[in-house]
């Protein structure tokens, strides 16, 4: 039993890693209500019951079967005596997956709140005094000015350097971003250990903020690794980079980037740093340009009657109320556009597909516009460009990214699982150059994913997987999150085939088979998978929480992309798109 806030509730209690935490029962896939970081500043005393105080935070354990609770009273004591777990800024909280990222529990918000952890670490000052507040605003305020004093040195057009990874939408959805990070690489764990190749650059397209649980702390990490790795990381403005769309988002009922800083930081402070953002967001590049060949932009083309040399021309900053006209509406429709997509009821009036359309989004200016594949074609051929990137959109049923307009647009979007209801998987996109079979070097397209989470009532697109997927990721025995990887397949001539040349086995059962159905991989060893019953036994029992622990590096995040990691790719131009995922298992090719 576990008393909290003078309410006696059954409990189930994990201790892990200096971390106590208590789920609802001991069943599979059980939600993880809350949580309770054990520390040197945590105080255990044991008579009758159990209990754990923290400093705004108490529990109290009783066993009313008669069981001893000294056991759990050592353990604990041995937790808070012994050594801080190692401080690393840019690790995964400890159950991060575990949580919906909209309605976590309380255990990312204790003392010290995240928030506190990213701006001081382990050392955070307990409790949110005036004083408290205003230490963390002075400290936000501060990297708000570095960023923007940065911003202003570089080019609305940011050009970079292969090989790269593009992020699309986050919004606020901390764990995300995390995850991607802890799969795929950051960037001070990316520096190549011979310093022979070029270092990885890394391009942030957009909407980081409005919506999300997190977007305070995804902006202080963002602003962050640009002030760090200023010639690694580019920025570019989405079009919720934007005063009245923050306060639009609130208005409507969400949680805006306006509402967001003062439920962090209070009334006075919050507006404040809301206001210092602003500032920053007028600076934001609108643009990146990867190898002089690859754009990429948050939301589209418009009419696409412009050129970059026009870009390069307005000049910054960029307020909110001037967007709309801002050289003629081409910033407005970079923020905001959308493309024609091609659909089976358009083939008795293919103009629906082509052209320029006004767009359903634009209620007011009358600026926004659709595209069709013939205007991103056309733009590419004058600029000579060879893909468009951009994000701003995602499907319910996504792998968070999908190539259109016969393969010179490519849409990336990093928030899986988008506001907690949308059953769609976070993208990132790796691109470098590689070589193929004919020795032709060409920039090659890899999409990397973080699979959604798929818990049973995830709604109808998830009807087909098996009841028994849990709803977060287990960890292998080394401590790496592993992901789920489902069976792909492929519809010919109204035939499903299923590609069989890659067989996995369990690890821990030795069952056969295990790609036909679902499975867990992990990309950190690279040769453990489990079949969905070991998953669930190891999730149960949380044997293998990380504490802190820096991500592995990974092949798909080192600099060079050899012809051996790739599996089919689809040339488009000179430009690949490689569609296989890293763990060797067959994808859909999106044929021009």
């Amino acid at each position: 039993h576990g008393m909290i806030l003078s309410q006696a509730q059954r409990r189930f209690f994990v201790l892990s890693q200096g971390l106590l935490q208590w789920q609802k029962d001991d069943s599979k896939g059980s939600e993880v209500l809350g949580a309770l970081r054990i520390g040197s500043t945590t105080s255990i005393s044991l008579e009758e019951d159990l209990r754990i105080q923290t400093c705004d935070s108490q529990v109290i354990l009783t066993c009313p079967e008669g069981g001893s609770l000294r056991e759990w009273a050592e353990a604990l004591r041995k937790e808070a005596e012994g050594p801080p777990a190692e401080e690393q800024v840019f690790a995964i909280h400890p159950s991060l997956s575990r949580f919906k990222d909209l309605n976590s529990s309380t255990c990312l918000d204790s003392e010290p709140s995240l928030l506190a952890w990213l701006l001081e670490g382990e050392d955070a000052p307990r409790g949110y005094t005036a004083a408290t507040i205003a230490l963390y605003a002075n400290k936000i305020d501060t990297l708000i000015r570095a960023a923007i004093e940065l911003q202003k040195s570089q080019p609305i057009v940011s050009e970079v350097t292969a090989p790269v990874k593009v992020f699309g939408d986050i919004h606020g959805q901390l764990r995300d971003l995390l995850l991607l990070f802890h799969f795929y690489g950051r960037p001070d764990d990316d520096e190549d250990e011979d310093g022979d190749d070029e270092p990885m650059s890394y391009v942030f397209n957009g909407d980081w903020v409005d919506r999300g649980r997190h977007q305070l702390e995804v902006m202080l990490l963002i602003l962050s690794l640009k002030i760090m790795h200023p010639k690694q990381v580019w920025l570019n403005r989405g079009n919720h980079e934007d005063r009245q769309q923050n306060l639009r988002t609130t208005k409507i009922g969400s949680l805006g980037f306006d509402r967001a800083c003062t439920d962090a930081l209070g009334a006075e402070e919050g507006r404040r740093i809301f206001e210092s953002f602003q500032s920053f967001f007028e600076w934001l590049p609108l643009a990146a340009r990867i190898e002089q060949k690859v754009l990429v932009l948050h939301g589209g083309l418009g009419p696409g009657d412009w050129s970059l040399e026009d870009l390069l021309q307005v000049e910054r900053p960029l307020v909110s109320k001037e967007l709309h006209y801002t050289l003629e509406g081409v910033v407005y429709n970079i923020l905001w556009s959308d493309p024609l997509m091609h659909r089976p009821e358009n083939r008795r009036d293919p103009l629906k597909s082509f052209g320029v359309h006004d767009s359903p989004r634009d209620k007011h200016w009358q600026v926004m516009k659709n595209f069709g594949r013939d205007v991103t074609q056309r733009f590419c051929k004058t600029q000579g460009l060879e893909l468009i990137i951009r994000s701003h959109q995602f499907t319910n049923t996504c792998k968070g990214y999908e190539l259109m307009h016969d393969g010179y647009l490519l849409r990336v979007f990093s928030a899986r699982n988008y506001m907690g209801t949308v059953p769609n998987d976070g993208g990132m996109l790796l691109i470098g150059y590689g070589e193929d079979s004919r020795g032709v070097v060409s920039l090659v397209v890899r999409p990397r994913s973080v699979e959604r989470l798929t818990g049973a009532n995830r709604g109808r697109q998830n009807a087909e997987l098996p009841g028994s997927i849990l709803s977060y990721e287990p960890y292998c025995p080394r401590k790496h999150l592993m992901q789920l990887i489902k069976p792909e397949q492929v519809r010919c001539f109204g035939w499903t085939h299923r590609d069989s040349d890659d067989f996995r086995s369990c690890s821990e059962c030795g069952q056969d088979d295990i790609q036909v159905e679902c499975y867990f991989a992990c990309r950190g060893c690279g040769d453990y998978d489990i079949c969905i019953d070991c998953a669930g036994r190891l999730s149960r029992g949380l044997q293998a929480l990380p504490a802190f622990s820096p991500p592995s590096r990974l092949g798909d995040s080192q600099a060079g992309f050899s012809d051996s990691e790739s599996g089919e790719s689809h040339e488009v131009k000179r430009v690949s798109f490689d569609s296989s995922e890293s763990m060797g298992q067959p994808a859909e090719v999106f044929a021009s």
